[in-house]
């Protein structure tokens, strides 16, 4: 299973973001049937180092939908970065439909900036 490359974004605290990985086969060219998936998981944790438990995890039906057959749609929610600023790491693990077994992950880094006071 091939998976997009590592990516970067930044949003203010407070707001929704979606983040949307495509999968593939190994070719890189022939799309993966994400509906055939027995487990579609998110996770975010600090990416200082000091916490390395997950402050925020969705899966498959919770925050995670599939699109186009080969894209897992991750929903972050504006009340799910309320309380959150700095500097996170994201992962999507892809556990892939049976006989073969195969596992695929993504990761990313997510700032996010305080929202500005006035």
């Amino acid at each position: 299973m091939s998976c997009e490359s590592l990516t970067t974004d930044c949003i203010i605290q407070g707001t929704t973001k979606t983040i949307i990985v495509e999968c593939y086969q190994s070719d890189g060219v022939t799309p993966i049937d994400l509906s055939t998936a027995s487990a579609i998981t998110f996770g975010l944790k600090r990416k200082d180092g000091i916490n390395s438990s997950s402050l925020l995890s969705k899966s498959l039906g919770s925050g995670v939908s599939i699109q186009n057959t080969n894209e897992a749609v991750v929903t972050i929610e504006s009340s799910d970065t309320n309380s959150l600023i700095g500097k996170f790491e994201w992962t999507v693990t892809i556990t892939d439909f049976s006989p073969d077994n195969n596992t695929g992950s993504k990761q990313g880094i997510l700032i996010i900036n305080p929202s500005a006071t006035i």
